[in-house]
């Protein structure tokens, strides 16, 4: 019986060729969108919970809420937390600090740019990472040693053994190689590639000061068994007060200081903080894409009910026969059921095929490192199989129950079933279908708008044409000066400055500033950039009020008076913002006014020019108050802009005296231009992976109503051959049945337009400088109109051919 009925439903696929093809069609995409999907947010899950014991692993993060300033959140804490949070904390076992910065290292002839990691002795306490060769006690047993990963010590040793080999630290020290670590999985935040120990001493090559005034350290704990972390929030007014000293201010540290825990395996997730030491991802964003995907399946399903329901029909008089030779209801739907999930299988096989082929782009797009390694797990393929059996049933269900109620009686009096079904339930489905569709088109069009806006606004000055090159080695800053100068005598250089901003990041690091005559209660928290006397005149920037630095003007650098009485001295240029944060009612009240900076040693800084915003940073935040000083040493970056039109030319000759001056460190010239649109590259990616799930959204809905369309052109066939022989033309019946379809997608505009506004307007929020939902919403309208076109064109093809039939054909039985 099973064969026969095995063999009945591949004779009927193969009869139906074009509906099969759409069935398995759609039910195919479905199942390609939620297996890609699925591994990418099995990718996203999975990350760090490969370290052992990583349930008892938490990460430290700190908040600051300086006065005057919104808190800003940080992955990093200040160094002597750790120590701290063991003594004071009997539930946290252990702790230990890292820090990464990046060298350029050096082996022979064999130079890279690489990031270090500088770790605890006890680091590995907490991380239990597997060695391949040397031994793990030795790496962090001094500052003269280091580990590499498997994949360093490929680069800079080939074939050779590593173990001995010394490597030389940005000009600075040399360290040994005693061990060799093996590469950790891509799922991890941590990106070791090599590992020292970190300095006692905080001048040395990679030290921390011992200070609660600044976030130098990731911080990890590790918990004994029944501790919860929350108690560090909870008590953290407490641990404030008995450790945390704070020179520069009277209020409590425990107004300013607050300390969070995360998991480490929901770190990659679920930290909204800045500065991690690796790649951090989005919650939010695995939840909307799995969310999308389970919606294309869901529509891939119901299209798949509409059309075997129209399916079905075709096969009333087969269904009456049967059951005039005594099959049952139960034999029926059995057979019928079967089909749906013989279908339904085949669709997952085609499913599979389509995320096997489509799988490396789109890793390669996301730039994970994904595989199907996850699917050939007996839980996997568990939920595919089961997933598979659902949707068939779900898809197979009601046609089956449809057609085992046919009364034969009925059925091969009048060649078709005797009920209609449930419209409801089907018009329900379209109605649903070209909501999620009209969502999708109008979300898509939004996230590309914003994406545009961010890539062209107006940042307060041009990036193009500008390279910006790090300088802060040691083996740089004593020809650091040398350079400018033999950069700005080049034919295809238009200017050069240096700065400490590190474009196109947001400059960081503050500093404390009471106007003069004001309480130090009064003091306000500002982002400090050192630059010096040509970085205005290279961003292009003219002052508001007062003037700019000059080279020519002593009194604007630092002076340091040998009296150490009396307080240092120097000029200060104010962007727009941070005069306002002070309290001057304009630019220039701003003018000539004395800014105290009461930390350590006074200093009074002189207001001597009040600038425009600009946005050295990303337009996710807002722009920061800044306070710009002077200096005629070297820092730690360098602005070259180039001529436009040489610019290969000009790169190849700045590289020329770079190679000259310095020729132990590679140039790393970053195009700002390039280094600002790669801000939004997120964006841009979400806006490209909701257009492509848009597109199979609207092709599961036009399939959908395809099926729709032949199961009313197969229940009205009769009434179209009545309203022929009345007299009725082909364009009056092709609007008729249009008509039905068309008030189901005006149903559908509007709920899809309401849940597509709310869920841009929440994303949009995540920009501190948006575009309005109100000015673009000439997007919705498109997004309406565009479910109309689909809807005509699909409906119109299918009733054009029912309107040309002879009607004839449909009234012989009468």
């Amino acid at each position: 019986m099973i064969v026969n009925y095995f063999l009945v439903a591949l004779r009927r696929l193969l009869r139906n060729r074009m509906l099969s093809v759409i069935n398995i069609g759609g039910l195919a995409i479905g199942f390609a969108a939620v297996t890609l999907i699925g591994l990418y947010v099995n990718y996203e899950l999975s990350y760090n919970r490969w370290l052992p014991n990583v349930d008892a692993l938490y990460k430290v993060e700190f908040t600051e809420t300086e006065p005057g300033h919104a808190p800003i959140p940080s992955a990093m804490t200040p160094a002597p937390l750790a120590a701290a949070l063991v003594k004071d904390f009997s539930g946290i076992e252990d702790a230990t600090r890292l820090k990464t910065r990046k060298f350029t290292v050096r082996s022979g002839a064999n130079q890279f740019t690489e990031e270090l990691y500088f770790a605890d002795p006890n680091f590995f306490a907490l991380f239990d990472l597997p060695v391949v060769l040397g031994q793990r006690a030795d790496i962090l047993k001094n500052t003269g040693n280091i580990a590499l990963s498997e994949t360093a010590a490929k680069r800079f040793f080939g074939d050779r053994n590593p173990i001995g080999q010394i490597l030389n630290i940005g000009g600075r020290e040399d360290r040994t190689v005693v061990a060799v670590l093996k590469d950790l999985p891509a799922n991890t935040h941590l990106d070791i590639q090599l590992l020292t120990r970190i300095s006692a001493d905080e001048n040395g090559l990679l030290g921390f000061r011992d200070t609660w005034g600044s976030d130098q350290a990731h911080t990890y704990i590790k918990v004994n068994e029944g501790f919860d972390p929350i108690v560090l929030e909870q008590n953290g007014r407490a641990f404030a007060e008995r450790n945390i000293t704070l020179t520069w201010t009277k209020l409590p540290p425990a107004d300013l200081h607050h300390y969070n825990a995360v998991p480490v395996a929901d770190l990659h997730l679920y930290s909204d903080k800045d500065n991690h030491e690796g790649s951090v991802g989005d919650i939010d964003t695995v939840v909307t894409f799995a969310l999308i995907a389970s919606l294309v399946l869901a529509l891939a399903v119901v299209n798949f009910a509409n059309l075997s329901t129209a399916n079905a029909l075709r096969h009333a008089r087969e269904v009456a026969l049967r059951k005039v030779l005594g099959a049952s209801s139960r034999q029926i739907m059995v057979q019928f059921l079967g089909e749906a999930v013989l279908t339904a299988f085949l669709a997952l096989l085609l499913g599979l095929v389509l995320a096997e082929f489509t799988l490396f782009s789109f890793g390669n797009f996301l730039g994970k490192d994904i595989s199907l390694a996850p699917l050939y797990s007996i839980p996997a393929a568990s939920l595919l199989g089961g997933t598979a059996v659902l949707a068939g049933v779900c898809g197979g269900f009601y046609p089956s129950f449809f057609l085992s109620r046919f009364r034969p009686t009925s059925v091969l009096s009048a060649n078709k079933s005797t009920s209609d079904g449930v419209p409801w339930l089907r018009n329900s489905l379209v109605v649903l279908q070209f909501s999620v569709s009209v969502a999708l088109i109008a979300s898509t069009a939004i996230i590309y708008r914003q994406t545009d806006y961010v890539r062209t606004a107006d940042l307060g000055f041009d990036p193009a044409g500008k390279v910006i090159v790090p300088i802060s080695e040691s083996e740089v800053r004593p020809v650091a000066l040398a350079l400018k100068n033999s950069f700005s005598q080049l034919s295809g250089v238009r200017s050069v400055a240096m700065t400490t901003a590190p474009l196109p990041e947001a400059p960081h690091g503050l500093g404390v500033f009471v106007p003069q005559h004001a309480s130090r209660d009064e003091a306000r928290s500002i982002t400090q950039v050192w630059v010096d006397a040509d970085f205005f005149p290279l961003m292009g920037q003219s002052p508001l009020a007062g003037r700019l630095f000059a080279a020519d003007r002593q009194a604007d650098l630092t002076h340091t008076p040998t009296d150490p009485a009396l307080p240092r001295t120097r000029g200060i240029v104010l962007n727009q913002s941070a005069a306002t944060l002070l309290g001057y009612g304009s630019a220039d009240q701003a003018i000539n006014q004395q800014i105290i900076t009461p930390t350590g040693r006074q200093t009074v800084s002189t207001v001597v020019g009040v600038v425009p915003d600009i946005h050295l940073g990303s337009l996710y935040k807002e722009i920061e108050p800044m306070a710009f000083f002077v200096s005629d040493r070297p820092l730690y970056y360098m602005i070259v802009e180039l001529q436009q039109g040489a610019e290969r030319q000009t790169l190849a000759e700045l590289e020329s005296i770079w190679n000259n001056l310095v020729p132990g460190v590679p140039m790393s010239p970053t195009f700002l231009e390039q280094a600002y649109r790669g801000l939004y590259q997120d964006a841009e990616r979400q806006a490209q992976l909701f257009g492509g799930f848009s597109v199979f959204a609207v092709l599961v809905a036009c399939l959908g109503l395809y099926g729709l369309a032949s199961y009313a052109a197969v229940r009205r066939i009769k009434e179209v051959g009545i309203r022929k022989v009345l007299g009725a033309r082909v364009l009056d019946i092709v609007l008729l049945l249009t008509w039905q379809f068309s008030r189901l997608v005006a149903l559908a505009i509007p709920i899809g337009v309401l849940v597509s506004a709310s869920g841009m307007s929440a994303w949009l929020d995540g920009f501190a400088y948006r575009i309005s939902l109100l000015g673009n919403s000439w997007v919705f309208l498109l997004a309406a109109l565009a479910a109309f076109m689909i809807a005509w064109l699909t409906v119109g093809g299918q009733a054009a051919s029912v309107a040309r039939r002879n009607p004839i054909q449909a009234l012989r039985y009468e």
